[in-house]
């Protein structure tokens, strides 16, 4: 599965998705310990979390309490994981969207991400959603008047396409069985290119899925003569 500059590879197969109008993908386990958060760097991800209704959340990137307390209000959870960032939506959640914002977009207006503005307050409650924002240096104003703005949307949608949930996430299975291949940094673009010349389990399942079968190809370089031509100095005499 490809998105923008990542490659996933599943060690869960290809899990069904359309369960609900959204869905993202993630790499899904049991809740973590503190120590288990900090040793994972979970902090440093946004992330999935579902409940024993299969409903799922997002959190942006958040200490433990912070996260501990956040999802206080969504049930039991049964699994949390790093979001590898890619979704799909239903047709129907798609021209609702385009329909709600039609003001905007037709404007040029505004600017919205899906993290926080869309799956984040259509699934945290508004304490969380707005505690959150207001980290991120939004106005309290501003972030409960989206929040607000996004409930109604989903009351609205679900009212007429309740066929399926809101918000879901496919498990690609737990974040140290797959491989998660990474561009988008610098140090990153080195390291995952640099991986290719490894002599590992990954790099072999990297060589498959680049199709690479020898150490050099399509290579335009040439190699050259080893043979180093020598040339005496002239002399130099003092006088």
């Amino acid at each position: 599965m490809f998105w923008g500059d990542q490659i996933f590879v599943p060690s869960a197969g290809t899990p069904a998705s359309g369960a609900n109008h959204a869905d993202i993908l993630a790499c899904l386990g049991p809740m973590p310990t503190q120590e288990e958060w900090a040793e994972k760097g979970l902090d440093k991800y946004g992330l999935i979390a579902v409940n024993d209704k299969g409903q799922a959340t997002q959190v942006e990137k958040v200490s433990f309490a912070t996260a501990t307390k956040l999802l206080a209000s969504f049930g039991t959870v049964v699994a949390v994981g790093p979001s590898l960032g890619s979704f799909s939506m239903s047709a129907a959640l798609l021209l609702a969207l385009l329909d709600e914002f039609a003001t905007e977009l037709e404007g040029k207006t505004a600017k919205l991400d899906s993290d926080p503005d869309f799956w984040m307050p259509l699934t945290l409650s508004g304490e969380a959603y707005t505690s959150v924002m207001v980290q991120k240096g939004v106005p309290l104003g501003v972030a409960a008047k989206h929040y607000g703005r996004m409930q109604g949307f989903k009351a609205g949608f679900l009212a007429v396409h309740n066929g399926a949930g809101m918000f879901g996430a496919v498990d690609v299975g737990p974040l140290d069985s797959c491989y998660w291949w990474d561009y988008g940094l610098l140090k990153l673009y080195r390291k995952n290119n640099l991986l290719a010349t490894a002599d590992t389990e990954e790099a072999m399942a990297l060589h498959k899925f680049m199709r690479i079968t020898k150490r050099v190809m399509y290579s335009e370089v040439r190699r050259r003569s080893s043979r180093v031509s020598m040339h005496s100095s002239p002399s130099l005499s003092s006088s």
